[in-house]
C-alpha cells in the first residue's frame, strides 16, 4: 500500500473520531474517549509488531528489511543501541535514524517494534515530503477547542501517550531510565 491511500485512511479515521466527540456530554466524556483510543493504537500497533525480543530482530536481520533505509555503520550502531525489555524494545539511541533519514523511513522501522509515535520525538529528522511533515506535527496538534456551542469554549489535552517514554534517557534496568544523550526509554522499560 503506497502512503497517500494510508494517510487518506488516517485522516479518514480522524474525521471520524472528531464527528463521534460531538455525540458526547462533557469534556471527561471527550477526553475517556481520546486516552482509550490512545491505549487502543498503542496495543495494536505493539500486537502488530514483528520484533519484541532480540530473537526477532536477528530473525529480521537475517533478511531485508526497513532497516536497510539504515547504512550499514548506522544499522550496526542503532541495532547495537537497542535494550529489549519482557515487553518489547525498551531504549535506543536515535542518532543514526536523525542523521541518515526522514520520518516517513523512521517511521517505517519504528513500526517494526510498535513504536511508531516515538517519531515525532526524533525532530532532527530532514522532511522532505507531507507525509514527513504530518507525521512530525503529530505532538503539536495536542489541543481541541469547541466552536459548536457557542455559550461555552472549552479545552483539555488530547493525550500524547498512555505510558511514559522519556527522551535523552535510555533504560538502564527494569522501570528505570537514566540519562544519555539522543536516547529514547520506553514504556517498555
Amino acid at each position: 500500500m503506497s502512503i497517500l491511500p494510508k494517510i487518506k485512511v488516517a485522516l479518514v479515521s480522524l474525521s471520524i473520531a472528531l464527528t463521534s466527540v460531538s455525540s458526547f456530554a462533557n469534556d471527561k466524556d471527550i477526553q475517556a474517549f481520546f486516552e482509550q483510543k490512545a491505549v487502543y493504537d498503542q496495543r495494536l500497533a505493539h500486537e502488530l509488531a514483528p520484533v519484541k525480543s532480540n530473537e526477532d530482530l536477528n530473525v529480521i536481520m537475517s533478511s531485508s528489511s526497513k532497516l536497510d533505509h539504515l547504512s550499514d555503520y548506522g544499522k550496526s550502531r542503532f541495532v547495537k543501541s537497542m535494550v529489549f525489555s519482557d515487553k518489547g524494545l525498551a531504549s535506543f539511541s536515535y542518532a543514526e535514524l536523525e542523521a541518515e533519514l526522514t520520518p516517513t523511513q523512521i517511521y517505517e522501522i519504528m513500526s517494526l517494534f510498535g513504536l511508531q509515535r516515538l517519531v515525532p520525538m526524533m525532530s532532527g529528522a530532514r522532511i522532505e515530503t507531507s507525509a514527513d511533515a504530518l507525521i512530525m506535527a503529530g505532538d503539536r496538534y495536542n489541543s481541541f477547542s469547541s466552536k459548536n456551542n457557542s455559550k461555552s469554549s472549552y479545552s483539555w489535552d488530547w493525550p500524547k501517550s498512555t505510558n511514559k517514554d522519556y527522551n535523552d534517557k535510555y533504560c538502564a534496568e527494569r522501570a528505570t531510565c537514566r540519562d544519555e544523550q539522543g536516547a529514547i526509554c520506553t514504556s517498555n522499560c
